[in-house]
């Protein structure tokens, strides 16, 4: 049994996958537990999240992935917007649409 501060196997997946694209409901789904349906799912996903050391570790893991990729998610932000703003001749509407 894990302590109090510890986290599962199962909660450490979760944080895993949440970083990945910030969906708790889905990170709650392929973490491997059992929900029965979305719903609920979202419900137990936004308890996880609620929780100081599930919060403790997705706030550590998010800033390992700072760290790894030295990239921001205001940098990411930035690069979009300016991609959907430009109208140069080598831009597309078509690309400007998907930014």
């Amino acid at each position: 049994m894990a302590k109090m501060n510890e986290l599962t196997s199962k909660q450490l997946r979760f944080c895993q996958e949440y970083i990945k694209d910030y969906n708790a409901t889905e990170a709650y789904l392929r973490a491997g537990y059992n929900a029965g349906n979305r719903a609920t799912a979202a419900v137990r996903a936004h308890y996880l999240l609620k929780k100081g050391n599930i919060s403790e570790e997705i706030s550590r893991l998010k800033e390992q992935q700072i760290e790894r990729v030295h990239i921001t998610q205001d940098q990411v932000l930035m690069g979009l917007f300016s991609e959907a703003i430009d109208k140069s001749k080598t831009s597309t509407q078509s690309a400007r649409v998907q930014a």
